[in-house]
């Protein structure tokens, strides 16, 4: 049963992000919150917060079983949380953080980033937090680990067709070229 709740809690999360992260949902909601509209980044990235609060209270209370621990595993693990996070931070160059959460409204030209990290990866923020998850279960090696691993896993192929969707639409043949010369996720992979 606690498997089934967390499982389900990551669901939910995930469902709640590309929910209103869609242009449908962005569409209408421009349409009902008119000039209001400006503060719908503010709010998404508070909803996205607080939504992970259930699947991380899930986590808390989980007990999870260990299914392995290998001393060597850990220390690859921190290597690669600590690598993941330079991934994640270095995949913010090129993007405004006020901006990505809202905190500004001032309007800048949207580009295609096509350089440093993107060069090789067309989701590098996906990258470093696939390497965060990973190391999360090497060094803890237990089912709650694999089991928000797992989740974020399945839902990653779901959330970038999402985003490359509304990218083909913003960039449009730009985007297209890119996405068949760059991988999504690893570079030469997927």
């Amino acid at each position: 049963m606690d498997n089934l709740l967390l499982i389900c809690s990551w669901a939910l999360y995930y469902l709640l992000h590309s929910l209103f992260a869609s242009t449908a949902v962005k569409d209408r909601l421009q349409i009902l919150m008119g000039a209001q509209y400006r503060y719908y980044r503010a709010i998404y990235s508070l909803t996205s917060i607080l939504t992970l609060v259930i699947p991380l209270f899930a986590i808390k209370y989980h007990v999870g079983s260990l299914v392995f621990h290998w001393e060597f595993l850990i220390y690859l693990g921190v290597f690669l949380g600590l690598a993941g996070v330079l991934v994640v931070i270095l995949s913010f160059r090129y993007i405004s953080g006020t901006q990505f959460l809202g905190i500004s409204h001032q309007v800048f030209e949207k580009r295609l980033v096509m350089t440093g990290l993107h060069k090789y990866v067309r989701h590098p923020i996906y990258s470093g937090t696939i390497l965060v998850f990973l190391s999360w279960v090497l060094v803890r090696g237990d089912s709650t680990s694999l089991i928000t691993f797992g989740c974020m896993l399945a839902y990653l192929p779901f959330g970038i067709h999402l985003e490359e969707k509304k990218l083909l639409i913003e960039f449009g043949q730009s985007y297209a070229e890119y996405k068949k010369r760059t991988s999504a996720i690893a570079p030469g992979i997927w």
